[in-house]
């Protein structure tokens, strides 16, 4: 019987996420006007099968791991793998939920990744609660009050988890209640950094692999959202908890955090050039609605904007062994989103000398 309960709400809790992510903000973006001389990115589809995004490299930049959904085999979000100069797959995960994070360990034969696996499985009553809240939502045509991250996606109550592409060994690596997700580690693959709502509020909070036990990294007095780490230099998403307005603050040890942009919006999902000295991230500062590529240098100086698309395009990261600076990125429409990748992209040149503290 207690199996069976079990299948049940698992069952029931994936039926929402699936419905919930029906339930989306669609886009209301207008067409940004394109800049006289503006050179498009030379972009190319890398992976358009279902609703593929969170895309993350290899340490040593060969192959990338990625989450898809709306597969003709499965609803969920399961992590996949393709090689970069190949068209195969192979799937990593097979457990209920949906991962909503994954990134390889240093070695590239094992990796993390962010599951409601267990979650839905401790927590009966928010399943129940959740199911009530889709049958209103679909009878009344309203939505439902679940938590969805910058892009409107269903923001489901995760843990974290480190497993061998095999699946054969799967350690759990936080139990506590709500998200654990938006992971990155560092390139010697001794810190692991998430976001976690643990305390009532998104927060930063570091690890030192395989162990799970967490620290605060507390390097910003608002809430935070993303971490990206270069050998000198962490760079956060902060900002206000109801999502409306988020910067970039760059800190090192013994540095204060300093915001290093401006934008009158959201800036998110930061990843460093493999040289440290640039920052790629997306923004919503030109229209609310629509989030596009931008590149600034860690001193704040030379923002530049990549994209002016009517597609939402976000999750970018740069190759970390890549001489032609090639970066992925996730591209969003209302109906699905693909992965896309630049292959040889020019950084800017900046014509201010780099700020002496940034140096």
């Amino acid at each position: 019987m207690k199996t069976i309960l079990k299948f049940s709400s698992t069952l029931l809790f994936s039926l929402f996420l699936v419905q919930c992510r029906t339930l989306d903000v669609q886009s209301a973006a207008q067409k940004p006007e394109i800049p006289k001389g503006f050179v498009p990115l030379a972009s190319e589809a890398l992976v358009t099968a279902g609703k593929s995004e969170a895309a993350s490299y290899a340490n040593d930049g060969k192959k990338i791991i990625f989450i898809s959904a709306e597969r003709s085999q499965h609803k969920l979000r399961p992590a996949y793998e393709p090689r970069v100069d190949s068209s195969k797959e192979k799937r990593l995960t097979f457990q209920d939920g949906e991962v909503v994070s994954a990134l390889y360990a240093t070695d590239g034969s094992s990796f993390y990744y962010a599951s409601s696996t267990d979650e839905i499985k401790e927590d009966p009553d928010f399943i129940r609660d959740y199911r009530a809240q889709i049958q209103n939502a679909a009878k009344n045509g309203s939505k439902t009050n679940a938590e969805t991250d910058f892009l409107g996606r269903s923001l489901a109550r995760t843990e974290i988890y480190f497993s061998n592409r095999e699946g054969s060994t799967i350690q759990r690596l936080t139990k506590s209640p709500g998200f654990d997700g938006s992971l990155f580690l560092t390139a010697d693959g001794k810190a692991l950094y998430s976001i976690s709502r643990k305390s009532g509020a998104f927060k930063a909070y570091v690890s030192r692999p395989p162990k799970g036990n967490q620290t605060p990294v507390g390097r910003s007095s608002q809430s935070e959202f993303y971490v990206a780490q270069s050998p000198k230099w962490t760079v956060i998403s902060a900002g206000t908890e109801d999502l409306k307005k988020s910067q970039l603050e760059i800190s090192r040890t013994g540095f204060k955090p300093v915001a290093i942009t401006r934008l009158g919006n959201n800036s998110i999902q930061p990843s460093w050039h493999p040289a440290g000295d640039w920052i790629i991230f997306s923004s919503n500062e030109a229209d609310s609605f629509n989030y596009e590529l931008y590149l600034v240098r860690r001193d704040g100086e030379c923002l530049t904007r990549l994209t002016y698309t009517i597609e939402n395009e976000f999750e970018p990261q740069f190759n970390p062994k890549s001489a032609s600076n090639e970066f992925i990125y996730t591209l969003q429409d209302s109906a699905k989103s693909s992965i896309a990748i630049v292959k040889n992209f020019t950084l800017p040149v900046c014509a201010t000398e780099m700020k002496k503290e940034f140096k």
